[in-house]
């Protein structure tokens, strides 16, 4: 597979919702041995800066239980992620976690991210971020839900008389992150699984500012 380029670029603009209704959002518990990791050494380093600051102040800690892995899904590697859903914009291939964490084991899971297709297409989809490939829902719908959609033009998985699905990267958020750190984990998410997509397009992701700087209900 090759590398798709990920681009990132300000601009301003208003992000809107969808107000779709989000399949496969996940919590529970897990029965994995309670070895802690510390938060910037989880999710391939995603987790850094103030976004890692707002974490831990709010779990209490810097150290947390990483699901690395788990039988049936790939987990916290994008390449692994993005050859699941290069296998064809059909939901069999959906809910590809990269990453998740909690305080330990036996805890639910404090935040979880994932990426699958979305039937919509980028034409249509609210809250674009002109100039980028982007989109953003941060406001509707289940309150612990963000999601960022991608136009990731991949006409090979395109079945026959149907339209391409945007590549959809959703966060889980039960610690109710600030919006600017929802953004960057799910940019820094996203970008990571875009590397090994092979996009047929140059995709372009916003910077944090240029997604709520304009509507100031996500500051």
């Amino acid at each position: 597979m090759g590398a798709a380029t990920v681009i990132l670029l300000a601009s301003a603009a208003t992000a809107c919702t969808s107000g779709e209704k989000d399949a496969g959002a996940k919590g529970g518990k897990s029965e994995h041995s309670d070895s802690l990791t510390p938060l910037a050494e989880t999710c391939g380093g995603i987790v850094n800066g103030s976004t890692r600051s707002e974490i831990s102040s709010k779990l209490k800690t810097d150290r947390v239980y990483w699901y690395g892995a788990a039988e049936g899904t790939a987990r916290a590697e994008p390449a692994k992620v993005a050859e699941v859903l290069s296998r064809g914009m059909d939901r069999r291939f959906s809910y590809n976690s990269t990453c998740g964490f909690g305080r330990s084991a036996s805890d639910d899971v404090a935040v979880n991210i994932w990426l699958d297709w979305w039937p919509e297409t980028f034409e249509h989809v609210r809250g674009k971020i002109q100039g980028t490939s982007a989109a953003y829902d941060l406001t509707s719908g289940e309150p612990r839900l963000a999601r960022m959609f991608v136009d990731c033009q991949r006409p090979d998985l395109v079945e026959p008389d149907k339209e391409m699905d945007l590549l959809r990267v959703v966060i889980d958020d039960r610690l109710q992150l600030s919006s600017k750190s929802r953004v960057r984990l799910l940019n820094a998410a996203g970008s990571q699984v875009i590397e090994f997509m092979d996009c047929k397009n140059k995709v372009t992701l916003p910077t944090v500012d240029a997604v709520v700087q304009v509507d100031p209900r996500l500051k």
